[in-house]
């Protein structure tokens, strides 16, 4: 797969699932399903982008996207990958999909140690994913 798409995939699944999950908050176990769906794509995304362009082959950028974004005010998308990113973006997709994890299997008003079956409220899921 193509590295730049997966670097990008990173930044733009969580921002869509955030949205998706803002949207289905009225049904909260179609909305928890949908954000820890995402959660996990995401986390593949990242894992599969140090297996596609490991950081440790050189030490300038490994994949890089510099497009234009908004040509009238001359602002561009600028990504990179390199040797500090790296550990960044695979932390924080991992952390954030053991999170959602997490949520979906404790649910709402769940004591430590027990599992309600309920799901997470939506805007739990959306939150995490903002942060």
């Amino acid at each position: 797969m193509n590295a730049q798409l997966l670097l990008v995939a990173t930044i733009v699944l969580p921002l869509l699932s955030a949205a998706l999950v803002l949207m289905l908050r009225r049904r909260p176990d179609v909305a928890a399903a949908a954000g820890t769906a995402a959660a996990q794509l995401a986390a593949l995304a990242g894992i599969g982008l140090l297996a596609e362009a490991p950081p440790w082959r050189s030490g300038r950028d490994v994949v890089e996207v510099d497009v234009a974004w908004l040509g009238l005010l001359g602002s561009r998308l600028h990504l990179g990958w390199d040797a500090i990113t790296a550990p960044l973006v695979v932390l924080t997709s991992v952390v954030g999909a053991l999170s959602c994890l997490y949520l979906w299997f404790s649910g709402d008003d769940a004591q430590p140690g027990e599992t309600t079956g309920k799901p997470p409220h939506p805007v739990l899921l959306a939150l995490l994913w903002v942060t």
